[in-house]
């Protein structure tokens, strides 16, 4: 039940890295592999551990009969701030046009909502993540339209731009896409790459919660990369 329910809430399966010997009773949910993590397994007695990113994972010394399963592009694709109806909810916003696709996956949209300062909008993302780490000053307008994007480009501002948007939210400031930014009055807000995804594997940990209530999810601890 386990994969199925990962699959339902990213869309696609996860990879099967290392498959396991029990129903999945205790799950941990992890971005990257680190020195620690298989201490943790062991500690926390988990069955199954998910990653975003498992590349440097080392099997030497993993528990034995304890599954890692895997997840990149699927994890990226529902919630990396591209349509992510729980951000547009938070922000109290309506969803609107896509700003850009890739490879039939939006890379941004813009939302609409009551108009607000941009110091009201920042409040309510350093309130979600716990912080902002980077910003771009813009026009001082009220904000009606904001764009929501998983990357931050020249283009994408030009488009959220042309959408109508004057706040861009993303998770990492990109300095090639400042100047732009500047030039058509973009006030840009980085909640930061860790913090968005953190808060993204929060949301994960929430939708297996509600499809399997009797099974355990726990989230690795503050200190674990990513």
């Amino acid at each position: 039940m386990l994969i199925e329910s990962l699959a339902a809430a990213l869309g696609a399966p996860p990879e099967v890295v290392r498959p396991g010997r029990h129903p999945a009773r205790r799950v941990g949910l992890a971005l990257d592999p680190w020195p620690g993590l298989a201490d943790w397994a062991r500690a926390d007695a988990l069955d199954a551990v998910v990653l975003h990113r498992h590349w440097r994972w080392d099997p030497a010394g993993w528990p034995d009969g304890v599954a890692l399963l895997a997840s990149h592009d699927p994890f990226d694709r529902r919630y990396a701030f591209g349509v992510v109806p729980e951000l547009t909810t938070l922000l109290s916003l309506t969803p609107g046009p896509l700003i850009a696709e890739r490879d039939g996956w939006p890379l941004g949209t813009v939302g609409a909502g009551a108009a607000r300062s941009v110091a009201a909008l920042r409040a309510a993302l350093v309130d979600a993540f716990g912080g902002v780490d980077g910003e771009v000053a813009g026009a001082d307008v009220p904000a009606t339209r904001v764009a929501m994007a998983r990357a931050m480009t020249p283009e994408l501002v030009e488009g959220a731009a042309r959408l109508g948007a004057t706040v861009y939210v993303t998770g990492q400031v990109r300095e090639r896409a400042v100047g732009t930014a500047r030039r058509v009055g973009m006030h840009v807000l980085a909640v930061g790459h860790a913090r968005s995804e953190r808060w993204a594997l929060g949301l994960l940990a929430g939708a297996l919660r509600a499809a399997l209530p009797a099974v355990a999810v726990r989230l690795a601890p503050d200190d674990a990369p990513g």
